[in-house]
C-alpha cells in the first residue's frame, strides 16, 4: 500500500415485465409498514406506455452547487435489460434516493414471507462444484419456484472467509452450508426472474442468530441509504434444505430502482477514489462495461477530494452520506469502508491496492454526484473481533506515525480512518454526523423498533422450521444495547 493515499442453459422467462409503481423516496417500505412489521405487497401493474414519470429533485442537505450542474444527455432512450425502451429521466440533475422501491422484485423480498426455492442438479455436476467451492464455477440447474421452472446457473460464492469451515473441510471440499449464487442470465444475457438476474443466498455461518444481515441492511434503508433488500429463504438442493439470507444483488437493475436520476451511470465495486489511472476504475466497473465507459467523473471526484472539503461536498449528497456513516458506525460494521487493511498485495485479479472494501460507488450519469452503497454486513453487530479495529473515536485526529502507510504494521491492522482524505474531509461535518446518530438511535435503531423486528423475524424462522438459537438472539439484543450507548465508537 502506498503511504495511504487511501484507501442451465438459458433462463426461462418469468412472465411479462411489470411496470414499476411510483417510487417511494427514502421512506418506509410499502411492504414492511416502515418499522419492520410484516405486511403484504400487492402490485398493480400499469399498461405499457403508462409508466409514471421518474421523480426528480434532490435529497437532503446538498452543498456546493457545482455538483448539481447537469450534463447534456447523449442518448434519447435506452433498452432496459431486454424490456421496453425507457426514456431518460425528465430531469438530468443528481436526483435522490429511493430506499425501498416498488418493482417486480418486491415479491421476492416480501418481508412477510419465507420463500422456498427448489433446485435439481445432476449428481455429477453437484459433485464437481462441491469438490472445490472456491472455484466459483457455474453448473446447470433447474429451479422450481411457485410452480414455475427456470433453467439457471448454480455456484458457490463469497470472499476468502466464506470458504472456511463449516462451508468447507480443511481440504477445501464442501462440508456444510455454503453461500450460493443462482444466475438467470448465465447462458441467456436477457434471462431474468422477477426482474432479477441473480439470486444471492448468504449462509449466515458466522451468525448464530441468523438476523444480523437482514437487520443491518434494513436499518440502512430506513435511514434513506441505498442498500440491498434482504429476507430469509429456504433453498432446497436435490432434497437437502437449508435456510439462508436472501440478499439483493447490487447491479444495474439495483441502481435503476434506487436513483431517480435514472440509475444508468457507472457502478464501481470496491475501488476507493485515490487512483490516477482511469483503468483502475474501468476494471472495477459492474455496469456499462460494454458501453465504452469513461472514468472521467470519478477522476474529477478524486481531484475534488484532494482539493478541499468544500470541493468534495459538491459531489456528495451529504444528508445521505451522513446517514450512511451513522448507521455504519453504530452497528459496528468493522469490515466496511472505514476499515483500512494492510495487505501484502492486491487480492486476486482486482487491481485495487490494499485498503478498504465491502462497498460500491454509484456515479450519476448526467450529473457530478456519487453515492456510497454498503455491502457485506455479516461481521457487523458483533463483538467477536479480537481485537476490534475501530479507534476509541473515529473522529479523533491521528498522529503522524499512524499515517505512514503499512510499513512495519502488523497483519490485519491498518492506518487510522482519518488518514484517508475522504473521511478527513467529512470530519468537518461531524455535527451533521452526530445529528444523524441521534435520529438513528431515536428512530430505526431504538430498542423498541429493533427488538420488534428481531422477535418477528425469529418467529418467522421458527415457523419455517429453522429456529434461531434463543441465546444468540438475546446476545444480539444485548450487543445492540451496548451499541446505542457507544454511539458508534468506543467498543
Amino acid at each position: 500500500m502506498a503511504a495511504l493515499g487511501l484507501l442451465a442453459c438459458s433462463a426461462s422467462p418469468s412472465g411479462s415485465p411489470v411496470s414499476p409503481q411510483p417510487p417511494v423516496v427514502a421512506g418506509p417500505s410499502p411492504c414492511s409498514g416502515g418499522s419492520g412489521t410484516a405486511g403484504s405487497c400487492s402490485q398493480q401493474p400499469q399498461p405499457p406506455g403508462q409508466q409514471p414519470p421518474p421523480s426528480s429533485g434532490t435529497s437532503g442537505q446538498t452543498l456546493g452547487g457545482s455538483g448539481d450542474t447537469p450534463h447534456t444527455p447523449d442518448v434519447p432512450d435506452v433498452t432496459v435489460d431486454g424490456g421496453m425502451p425507457s426514456p431518460e429521466p425528465m430531469s438530468m440533475g443528481p436526483g435522490t434516493v429511493m430506499a425501498d422501491p416498488m418493482d417486480e422484485a418486491v415479491h421476492i423480498y416480501d418481508p412477510a414471507v419465507v420463500h422456498t426455492f427448489d433446485l435439481e442438479i445432476a449428481p455429477a455436476d453437484l459433485e464437481m462444484v462441491d469438490s472445490n467451492p472456491s472455484a466459483e464455477q457455474y453448473v446447470p440447474a433447474r429451479l422450481t419456484f411457485e410452480g414455475v421452472s427456470y433453467d439457471v446457473g448454480y455456484r458457490y460464492k463469497g470472499s476468502i472467509g466464506a470458504f472456511f469451515p463449516p462451508c468447507t473441510s480443511l481440504f477445501g471440499q464442501k462440508d456444510g452450508k455454503c453461500s450460493v449464487k443462482l444466475s438467470f442470465n448465465w447462458k441467456d444475457p436477457k434471462g431474468q426472474f422477477f426482474g432479477l438476474k441473480k439470486l444471492l443466498f448468504h449462509s449466515m455461518n458466522s451468525d448464530p442468530s441468523m438476523l444480523r444481515e437482514r437487520l443491518g441492511y434494513a436499518l440502512f434503508r430506513e435511514m434513506g441509504v441505498p442498500a440491498a433488500r434482504v429476507t430469509h429463504a429456504i433453498l432446497r438442493v436435490n432434497g437437502m434444505a437449508h435456510v439462508y439470507a436472501l440478499v439483493e444483488e447490487i447491479d444495474g437493475r439495483f441502481t435503476r430502482s434506487r436513483f431517480t436520476e435514472g440509475g444508468k451511470g457507472n457502478l464501481y465495486k470496491e475501488i476507493w477514489p485515490i487512483h490516477d489511472d482511469p483503468q483502475a476504475y474501468i476494471a472495477a466497473l459492474e455496469t456499462n462495461e460494454d458501453q465504452d465507459p469513461s472514468a472521467d467523473r470519478i477522476l474529477r471526484f478524486k481531484d475534488a477530494i484532494r482539493q478541499s472539503p468544500e470541493a468534495m461536498e459538491a459531489w456528495m449528497d451529504l444528508d445521505v452520506t451522513a446517514s450512511y456513516m451513522a448507521v455504519d458506525r453504530v452497528i459496528m460494521n468493522d469490515d466496511g469502508a472505514f476499515h483500512f487493511y494492510c495487505f501484502a498485495g492486491a487480492i486476486g485479479n482486482n487491481p485495487k491496492p490494499p485498503g478498504n472494501h465491502n462497498y460500491y460507488w454509484y456515479e450519476a450519469k448526467h450529473a457530478d454526484r456519487l453515492w456510497i452503497i454498503p455491502w457485506d454486513l455479516d461481521l457487523s453487530m458483533s463483538e467477536a473481533l479480537n481485537p476490534p479495529h475501530l479507534e476509541s473515536d473515529w473522529r479523533t485526529m491521528p498522529s503522524a506515525d499512524q499515517c505512514t502507510g503499512c510499513e512495519g504494521a502488523s497483519a490485519g491492522l491498518a492506518p487510522a480512518t482519518l488518514c484517508d482524505r475522504v473521511f478527513l474531509n467529512l470530519h468537518a461535518r461531524k455535527a451533521l454526523y452526530e445529528a444523524k446518530v441521534d435520529a438513528f438511535i431515536a428512530g430505526p435503531f431504538s430498542k423498541a423498533a429493533v427488538d420488534a423486528k428481531l422477535d418477528q423475524w425469529a418467529q418467522q424462522l421458527l415457523s419455517a422450521g429453522y429456529p434461531a438459537e434463543p441465546s444468540a438472539v438475546s446476545e444480539l439484543k444485548a450487543i445492540l444495547d451496548r451499541a446505542r450507548m457507544s454511539r458508534g465508537f468506543g467498543y
